[in-house]
């Protein structure tokens, strides 16, 4: 986003849990990590995390860490977009990457969340609040109901991208910021747009991340041309850059 100029975005986050069948207070990382996709993946992991290093995302990952349920997490990203708005949300949910894949906390860990809130922002009186909402129920049902509907639409992994609000037409997987520069400005292009004229919402679903992006004010981009642009894409095409 920061690379393509006179575009204003917003952020949101959406839920999807990979596994709902975890524990609050949370399994091994490392163990689970091994159980799920093989003894090798404390060697493949420095790899990985070189390639997100490279785009200045820290990750790391830290003998005697948890993975644990994100109901409660996805809950918080919920009650802060709804009460203080999109960019408030983004702070949160940077804390909370950083807790969990910087320093290995436990996002199944109430007092991890609600220290998240706070570095967001969120006042005492806020904090307050929304830890007697996450004792509750609250919220719950509608949570699990979205990440199982996303489920249902064939997403099985993330981080997962949609562009347009396009239903099944996104990107899975981690992408170069060159794939999402092209996309952009192929968009703007298409639409006969100046960069300065446009508006974007760019929504991404997760805590563990999907994303989708859709104009909220002018021309609206046509579903031929989201589909088009992420079927180049997909088949390696080259997307020409808006002038």
């Amino acid at each position: 986003m920061a690379a393509t100029p006179g575009v204003q975005f917003e952020v949101v986050w959406k839920p999807f849990q990979l596994d709902p069948t975890l524990p609050a207070q949370g399994k091994d990382k490392i163990q689970h990590y091994e159980r799920k996709f093989g003894a090798g993946i404390k060697d493949q992991f420095p790899a990985m995390a070189q390639r997100m290093n490279r785009h200045g995302v820290e990750v790391k990952l830290i003998e005697g860490s948890k993975v644990a349920n994100t109901m409660n997490a996805h809950r918080l990203l919920h009650y802060t977009l709804s009460h203080y708005g999109w960019e408030m949300q983004h702070k949160v949910h940077e804390s909370l990457f950083r807790k969990n894949f910087n320093e290995g906390r436990n996002m199944g860990d109430d007092s991890e969340l609600l220290d998240a809130a706070t570095e967001a922002g969120y006042t005492e009186a806020q904090v307050s609040a929304v830890k007697e909402y996450l004792a509750s129920d609250q919220d719950k049902g509608l949570i699990a109901e979205q990440d199982s509907q996303n489920k249902l639409r064939g997403i099985s992994g993330v981080p997962y991208f949609e562009f347009e609000g396009q239903v099944g037409k996104g990107i899975s997987g981690a992408q170069e910021p060159d794939i999402f520069v092209r996309i952009f400005n192929h968009m703007k292009s298409a639409c006969g747009l100046e960069a300065d004229s446009m508006e974007l919402l760019f929504q991404r679903q997760a805590y563990e991340s999907y994303v989708a992006m859709r104009r909220y004010i002018a021309v609206q981009f046509s579903n031929s041309i989201v589909g088009a642009v992420l079927r180049d894409v997909k088949q390696g095409k080259d997307i020409p850059l808006a002038a």
